[in-house]
């Protein structure tokens, strides 16, 4: 059956029960502020080793070689004759890496220089090199090495740094505010008190920015600060009083550590996060969340330091936010694929099972390569495993979500086989500092622990464990709002396929179920509108996911979700917040 308007969406709605459990979805690094409707992600920028790039990189796919640039200077000049100073640039091969994510450096090519006018090839090396148009001799540098180049000598270019967070942009943060009885108000109002997260399906109890003295008879005083053991009796009482209930709700608690971080703005300003729903926040948040390490000590994260995930003595005072809602993650939420893979059903992504590189038979995994953040980022996009090739490296909030805070040393799932040490994310750390020195870093995390901290790129070395999985929202393409990541259907339920994006109805669109090498056709010729409504049919799997491909030549790949077994007939979905989110989409809200 097709629909074309909310109109029918809203009379299925009726005939629906409301039993769902959220699905504790990641939302992107970014923190928004586009004003398109659906809202669209805005990424932290891109950078390289040393700094912002100009642009954000994309995939060098010219066979004969991407033009590289010399790294010791942004200019470089030979002696061409006595008076004569002229400009040249470094050309090579892209870095190479192979199918398993090793270093092929075997096919690193002769390097040659060529002049930048004309691309003239110079027939000999010069014997001297210069930073600047005369050739001054207090600018010599040494000329580059073309008889055995390495990866440091053949220079770099932007798209060395493909794969970090900004190319990839999935699960837009995507917000909603709330009264103090809970009630929706506009997204412009300038008075709310609470903020819900339509990701994560998290209600937050927003602060009152502070004036620089505390009051602790307002629980909601941004300036208050609290040690850790008195959180509960001095916070958490006065918002679940049983007279009078912040918003009627008893059940305020302490985030854990794997829900506070979600709310991390890694696109912003300090502190770290969305001011337009969560105001007043400050530095350091406590979190309920124990170090199993040492246990009179608290996971905190501070959103001054862009985000920082660190342990802090129970005595330290630090600030609180109140959260309700939400599940705790199943425990079997971690499935080995018996392919050297596991997916998380309920973040929806799937990882590899051990560390890069990859064997070819799954049940060997060799020994681990360190890499710095250009050689993981080229290593995750090379990698070609369990018949997947749209491997990457994960972000810093999908990679401390396998990150357990229960355990230590290693603090991972034994499903996943003996982690090292330190794990590269594809976000680079950022402040508003105006320290250009920071932009050569980039996030890591500690397996021993779940500590997260940061590295310089270039001269950091990591491991690296890939990730898969995600709608990636490419400008100008389609954009999947229905079914969610790691949503859970059951047969013979109704599930809105809901996108925007792509050809703006000018075309058709045809709709397949994938699951594993099977794709069946849902709806072929379709209009682009934005709308189908279907009744879920397919084998029982979690590994499920939906393709929408535009005939003008735009594809969305949306999972994985899972489909459970038959309702008998009933039209009633596993995840009725696909619905709920699908419908204010719809409607024009966030």
């Amino acid at each position: 059956m097709k629909n074309k308007g909310i109109f029918t969406i809203c009379f299925v709605m009726v005939l629906l029960v409301p039993t769902f459990v959220w699905a504790t979805a990641i939302p992107d690094t970014a923190g928004g502020g586009d004003t398109s409707n659906p809202p669209r992600d805005i990424s932290v920028d891109c950078y390289g080793n040393e700094g912002e790039l100009g642009s954000c990189p994309e995939v060098c796919e010219d066979v004969a070689g991407c033009l590289r640039t010399f790294e010791e200077s942004s200019k470089f000049y030979y002696k061409e004759a006595v008076d004569t100073c002229t400009e040249i640039v470094y050309y090579g091969l892209k870095r190479g890496f192979n199918s398993d994510g090793t270093e092929d450096t075997s096919s690193y090519p002769t390097l040659e220089c060529r002049k930048k006018t004309g691309g003239d090839v110079l027939l000999s090396p010069p014997s001297a090199c210069f930073t600047d148009r005369n050739c001054s001799d207090g600018n010599e540098i040494a000329c580059p090495n073309t008889s055995s180049p390495t990866a440091d000598s053949m220079g770099t270019g932007p798209d060395d740094f493909y794969g970090q967070d900004n190319n990839y942009k999935i699960n837009a943060p995507s917000y909603i505010k709330l009264d103090s009885q809970g009630k929706e108000v506009a997204s412009t109002s300038a008075s709310w008190a609470m903020a819900k997260d339509n990701i994560t399906g998290l209600f937050w109890a927003v602060k009152e920015p502070g004036n620089g003295s505390s009051n602790y008879t307002n629980p909601h005083d941004a300036d208050n600060t609290y040690a850790w053991d008195n959180v509960s009796a001095t916070f958490l009482a006065k918002l679940n009083d049983e007279t009078y209930p912040f918003g009627g709700f008893k059940d305020w608690r302490l985030p854990t550590i794997q829900e506070l971080h979600l709310i991390v703005n890694y696109a912003g300003t300090s502190p770290f996060i969305r001011d337009d729903y969560f105001p007043g926040m400050l530095s350091k948040y406590w979190t309920s969340t124990l170090y199993k390490g040492d246990e009179t000590k608290v996971w905190y994260v501070d959103f001054d330091e862009g985000g920082k995930i660190d342990y802090e003595s129970k005595t330290e005072e630090y600030y609180v936010i109140a959260v309700r809602g939400g599940s705790s993650p199943a425990a079997d939420r971690l499935i080995d694929n018996e392919d050297g893979t596991v997916t998380d059903t309920d973040t929806g992504l799937m990882w590899l099972k051990g560390d890069i590189p990859v064997p070819s038979d799954p049940t060997s995994w060799g020994t681990a390569d360190m890499l710095n953040w250009e050689g993981a980022l080229l290593a995750c996009e090379a990698i070609v495993f369990a018949g997947y090739d749209d491997w990457r490296l994960p972000n810093k909030k999908e990679l401390f979500s396998i990150i357990d805070a229960s355990k230590n040393a290693p603090a991972m799932d034994e499903k996943f086989l003996a982690p090292a040490t330190e794990y590269w994310s594809s976000t680079s750390y950022y402040t508003d500092d105006d320290d250009d020195a920071n932009d050569s870093n980039a996030w890591y995390v500690e397996t021993a622990d779940g500590k997260v901290a940061y590295k310089d790129k270039k001269t950091g070395e990591c491991f690296v464990r890939a990730v898969r999985g995600g709608t990636n929202e490419l400008d100008g393409g389609i954009i999947t709002v229905s079914p969610t990541l790691a949503s859970n259907w059951s047969g013979g339920s109704t599930m809105p396929i809901l996108w925007s994006g792509g050809d703006d109805g000018k075309t058709n669109v045809k709709i397949t179920l994938i699951q594993g090498d099977q794709e069946n056709v849902i709806a072929e010729g379709t209009p682009n509108d934005g709308t189908f409504i279907w009744t879920v049919a397919g084998d029982e799997s979690k590994q499920s996911s939906i393709k929408i491909e535009s005939t003008g030549g735009d594809i969305a790949i949306q999972g994985p979700f899972s489909i459970g077994p038959g309702t008998g007939g009933t039209s009633v979905p596993t995840n009725l917040a696909d619905i709920i989110k699908g419908l204010q989409i719809l409607a024009g809200g966030k």
